[in-house]
């Protein structure tokens, strides 16, 4: 599948423009698919969802896999509507590329260390769930770590193309903003919503599908985080792209702002801090600009909606003096902790990415939905020795993307790496197919969007 030649008229130099480059039929192809994925999400339909399903399946047998890796990072959103009846198939789709990666490295060289971190991941990972789920679950779990070690060993990192990585993820986001938008009949009714209710109401709540109360703040941070990098550290763009990335940006942070998530004003933290840091030098004036639009923009919503955000402010307000801040998070990290003081081993090896939550459930502890904390999961999932060959792994693909690029990098294109490294701090797990594909993209987001300057 090729690409259509019709060139945006711009010149060779402006080819880092968000929109510029040959446009790519896969582009229209997975942002379709999005759509195709969004509405049968509203339907509940189980033979649509299936039909779907295997139309990615066959879109994958035709495409090549970095065409599979951009559509993966869009899909995160939708990797609970990949089924065909009752059964979760998106673990096919990894096969498909990681298959086709193999196929077309037949004389790749592996490093020996690395091998053996990822054989050690596969058996720890046998070992400890093997007997506690079903052969399912283990087959999903296992594929992603092999899509995890394979992409890092196989993939031609000088491909990475950030334009594509943030027009995927921005067409993905879109569709899932227009859906919980459909779902409660328009934003005006859901601000109506908002500005009537006593009660708390969180935009996007109930769309457990997309990810819920936890998925949309990741998710317009991750949006923010990606156009403010791109737009500071690009000297050429035109004004309708500087238009174009600023009305994301402020869609973004309205969803974001809607959540009333504790998390999402944590990354937005992070966000301000990195901005602040990197004000100086040769971005000190767009830096400026940034900060200034931010605070003009926000005293003007203000102004505008004053009850409205008002309302926010006392329901967030409400939920942080509710429950300390940290909620019931808190009291799941202390479970976690006396569970790993009881049984040592686990701080070694681990109790397995999906056992231990069976762990808390068997014996009613408060992790039994998962440890609400990426770094204390991976501790219960994998244990210090697999979290160190992760950590190898990844210095492995940090070492290529860095041979590759060859650029220095900057710290405001670490950004989207960092939103997502702090909100590990509240949320995300091993067991979803997202944690191992957003720090894969962000890190080549890191060394690749330099090079686009």
């Amino acid at each position: 599948m090729g690409t259509i030649q019709n060139y945006i008229k711009t010149s060779k130099k402006q080819n880092n423009d968000i929109i510029y480059f040959p446009l790519s039929i896969h582009l229209f192809i997975h942002t379709f698919l999005y759509i195709l994925l969004a509405i049968v999400s509203l339907n509940n339909s189980v033979i649509a969802t299936s039909i779907i399903s295997l139309i990615i399946i066959i879109y994958f047998l035709v495409s090549k896999p970095n065409e599979h890796f951009y559509f993966i990072l869009g899909f995160v959103p939708f990797e609970n509507l990949a089924r065909v009846g009752e059964v979760n198939v998106f673990f096919l789709f990894l096969l498909i590329s990681l298959g086709k990666l193999i196929i077309s490295n037949k004389e790749a060289k592996y490093n020996v260390i690395g091998i053996i971190g990822f054989m050690y991941l596969v058996g720890i990972e046998v070992f400890n769930e093997i007997n506690n789920i079903s052969m399912g679950e283990l087959i999903n779990v296992l594929i992603i770590i092999l899509y995890f070690f394979f992409f890092i060993a196989l993939s031609n990192v000088k491909f990475y193309d950030v334009s594509r990585m943030i027009q995927n993820y921005i067409a993905s986001y879109l569709v899932v903003i227009v859906q919980v938008i459909v779902s409660y009949g328009s934003l005006n009714n859901f601000m109506m919503l908002v500005a009537s209710e006593s009660e708390i109401t969180r935009f996007g709540e109930e769309a457990t599908n997309l990810g819920g109360a936890m998925g949309l703040p990741i998710y317009s941070a991750i949006v923010v985080s990606m156009v403010t990098s791109y737009y500071v550290l690009n000297s050429c763009l035109k004004p309708f792209i500087r238009g174009l990335i600023i009305l994301i940006g402020l869609t973004a942070s309205l969803i974001g702002i809607l959540t009333i998530s504790r998390s999402f004003l944590m990354m937005m933290i992070a966000y301000l801090l990195i901005i602040v840091l990197s004000g100086s030098g040769f971005y000190k004036k767009k830096i400026i600009k940034v900060l200034s639009l931010i605070f003009a923009i926000s005293l003007v919503m203000y102004f505008m909606y004053s009850d409205i955000i008002n309302n926010l402010i006392t329901k967030f307000l409400i939920r942080v003096n509710y429950d300390s801040g940290v909620g019931i998070r808190g009291e799941i990290w202390g479970s976690c902790f006396v569970y790993l003081k009881e049984h040592p081993i686990g701080y070694i090896f681990g109790y397995g990415i999906r056992s231990y939550v069976n762990i808390g459930l068997i014996n009613n502890l408060e992790f039994k939905a998962l440890a609400h904390n990426l770094y204390l999961d991976s501790i219960m999932s994998i244990g210090l020795v697999g979290v160190a060959c992760i950590f190898y792994l990844l210095s492995i693909f940090r070492a290529k993307l860095k041979n590759t690029f060859n650029t220095p990098v900057k710290l405001i294109s670490s950004m989207p790496l960092i939103v997502f490294l702090v909100f590990g701090f509240s949320g995300l797990s091993l067991n979803y197919l997202k944690t191992w594909i957003y720090v894969l993209a962000f890190i080549a987001f890191t060394y690749a969007l330099p090079k686009k300057q």
